[in-house]
């Protein structure tokens, strides 16, 4: 690995920075993923619901579950749905998101 950051030229802070986006954007990825399994089960404009309360996907600010909870917190999820969302949390504590 140093090799290789010593090769492209890339520093410690460049490459946390990358890192840093990268697990950003993954969790968007893992909420809109959830997202959209909501909406397919039956709730109706639920996609559009987190856009307007949680945010778009973004390299620089993470998804904000404490405003995603509750906008599914009254809704029976199948277990598909709620091992993304074990999923979700665990991946926020590995990464100190």
């Amino acid at each position: 690995m140093v090799s290789l950051q010593a090769e492209i030229g890339l520093t410690d802070s460049e490459l946390e920075k990358a890192k840093k986006r990268y697990t950003t954007i993954h969790a968007w990825d893992m909420v809109a993923d959830l997202s959209q399994n909501i909406e397919n089960a039956g709730t109706k404009v639920f996609l559009k619901t987190v856009r307007e309360k949680v945010g778009t996907h973004s390299f620089d600010t993470k998804p904000d579950l404490n405003k995603f909870e509750p906008l599914f917190s009254d809704i029976v999820l199948s277990e598909e749905c709620k091992k993304q969302w074990i999923h979700i949390k665990d991946y926020y504590k590995k990464y100190k998101l």
